[in-house]
């Protein structure tokens, strides 16, 4: 892993609000799919 270099508290701000909200999009993918596969196996 590489350091974060940042300019000021400002860029730290964006940086964890960007990364926050990449990681909720992941999430959210995730659980869709998850509860998707459910779904199909329930009609298997």
């Amino acid at each position: 892993m590489a350091p974060i270099i940042v300019e000021n508290e400002a860029e730290v701000k964006n940086f964890v609000q960007d990364t926050f909200e990449k990681i909720t999009k992941r999430v959210s993918f995730a659980n869709r799919w998850y509860e998707q596969s459910l779904y199909f196996q329930k009609l298997s």
